[in-house]
């Protein structure tokens, strides 16, 4: 069938229509910037301390610290690793829902933390880019893991990654927020969030803070 006689059809007609309605929104899109890669610099500064709206979560970045006090038995799991950075931070689910895990709000530096990914080029001793996701996101009432999130309901998380050299870690520490938006997605047929992106920076102080919740005890 000739592409004349195609589109003279109409399921050929309908299928034209929806290319040129894709090809339209990518053009907005791109005009609006939605493909251009953001500086760092161009996002807004927000202060420790701050409540930060990210979306699915309200998000405050409190401090950081250098140890090889915590997790131990992990930390030696991971070559070349000599302590953890552990950032803490106050999470508060911004829904009515409760929700199984809470979403990514901070990525480091390059070059600050090692990979623990064992897909990553160079695992898990590659000091590249940091994976998106911390080593290790810890509930800090009670050290459980990949702690649940529930409205009205605050609570204190660290994020953990390896590093190599705690003299690697700059202090201040500059994070990365990632925030998403809401949409309704057809998939699912209601409402979700995109994936994170960057929507701000945020300078966080060194303390000598030890979460006592992440110590192991020795034997």
């Amino acid at each position: 069938m000739t592409l004349r006689r195609a589109l003279g059809t109409p399921w050929g007609r309908a299928g034209l229509v929806a290319v040129v309605v894709l090809l339209v929104a990518i053009a907005v899109v791109a005009a609006a910037g939605g493909f251009r890669t953001v500086e760092a610099s161009e996002l807004p500064d927000r202060a420790a301390g701050e409540p930060v709206d990210l979306g699915p979560v309200t998000v405050t970045v409190l401090d950081a610290v250098v140890t090889d006090q915590v997790r131990t038995s992990r930390l030696e799991n991971i070559d070349g690793a000599t302590a953890w950075l552990v950032v803490r931070a106050r999470v508060e689910v911004t829904g009515d829902e409760t929700r199984d895990s809470l979403p990514t709000t901070v990525v480091l530096p390059p070059g600050v933390a090692l990979s623990s990914d064992p897909a990553a080029p160079g695992a898990p001793a590659d000091r590249g880019d940091p994976p998106a996701q911390p080593d290790q996101q810890l509930l800090l009432r009670d050290g459980t893991s990949l702690p649940q999130g529930h409205p009205g309901l605050p609570e204190e998380v660290a994020y953990l990654w390896a590093v190599a050299d705690p003299s690697d870690v700059p202090d201040p520490l500059e994070l990365t927020l990632l925030g998403s938006t809401p949409y309704y997605s057809p998939i699912y047929r209601r409402d979700t969030w995109t994936s994170p992106e960057p929507v701000g920076r945020v300078a966080v102080p060194r303390t000598e803070r030890v979460p006592e919740i992440l110590v192991e005890e020795q034997w």
